[in-house]
């Protein structure tokens, strides 16, 4: 037969299959249970939630729509996850993830320490509770990327210093302040960086630094006061250290039971 392609029937059938191909990539599987119990506790959790939202008890019209907008959403979750439409989503994963991290650090319980235990973990975590030293410090500030490129002007504020001019009118314009008070080391690493922080901690009182580079640029530095720091006292600062003593029990619990549910799977990487 020529041009057997082009006759109605077979144009019937072809469009037949593929309809029927169609369908069979499309059907979702059947969810393992049909059955959608909605218990007693259940229901209390859903209308408790829906007042939290809605700052009122749910009338029993309201209980009516939030058991079918439950359902809507249990059938409709149902059929996704029969058709797999939750695989390879890292947003679904990463919620599933943290749900069962939730779920499992609720199970969490932290009991009440010793004296003797709390004192000793005290001992070994007291720079968390001392009182931090603190400094006020001037600075003269020199807009070049490097101490080569400020060295004329260095020089020169230098000279100005020891003939006792005004510090205020020497270097360049800086974006902040030229006095900081009674600022900490780590307040002052968010602002000038980490090494410009360490120097001025470690620089004497009462004389003009040699050049200190920071984020910003070089810098003269004078230390005009330090507030020296202070050792925690246990008996005053006990609820504190209480409450940091129970929070780090809870974050290594938690821990502890996460790796114990990934100590139930083999892990194989190719």
């Amino acid at each position: 037969m020529k041009n057997w392609w082009k006759e109605p029937f077979v144009h019937f059938v072809l469009l037949g299959a593929l309809l029927f191909a169609t369908q069979n990539i499309w059907s979702p599987a059947a969810p393992e249970s049909t059955d959608i119990v909605i218990s007693k506790s259940a229901q209390d959790r859903l209308f408790g939630l829906w007042t939290l939202e809605a700052l009122r008890e749910p009338t029993a019209q309201d209980k009516q729509d939030i058991i079918a907008d439950y359902v809507r959403e249990e059938a409709l979750v149902r059929e996704a996850e029969a058709l797999g439409l939750a695989d390879g989503d890292t947003v679904v994963r990463r919620r599933l993830a943290q749900k069962m991290r939730e779920l499992i650090e609720d199970r969490v319980d932290i009991s009440e320490p010793s004296d003797d235990e709390l004192r000793n973990w005290f001992k070994s975590n007291q720079q968390l509770f001392a009182t931090p030293e603190r400094r006020t410090f001037q600075h003269i500030f020199f807009a070049g990327q490097s101490a080569e490129a400020n060295a004329d002007k260095i020089i020169t504020a230098q000279s100005a210093l020891k003939a006792q001019q005004n510090w205020q009118s020497l270097g360049d314009a800086f974006i902040e302040k030229r006095v900081y008070s009674d600022i900490s080391i780590g307040e002052t690493t968010r602002i000038f960086g980490r090494g410009f922080a360490e120097n001025i901690f470690a620089e004497p009182q009462g004389r003009w630094s040699a050049p200190i580079t920071s984020a910003f640029g070089q810098h003269l530095v004078r230390i005009a006061a330090i507030n020296t720091g202070k050792a925690a006292n246990f008996e005053e600062k006990r609820p504190q250290i209480l409450s940091a003593w129970q929070e780090a029990q809870r974050r290594s619990a938690n821990q502890a039971a996460v790796d114990d549910v990934i100590a139930r799977y083999s892990v194989e990487i190719e």
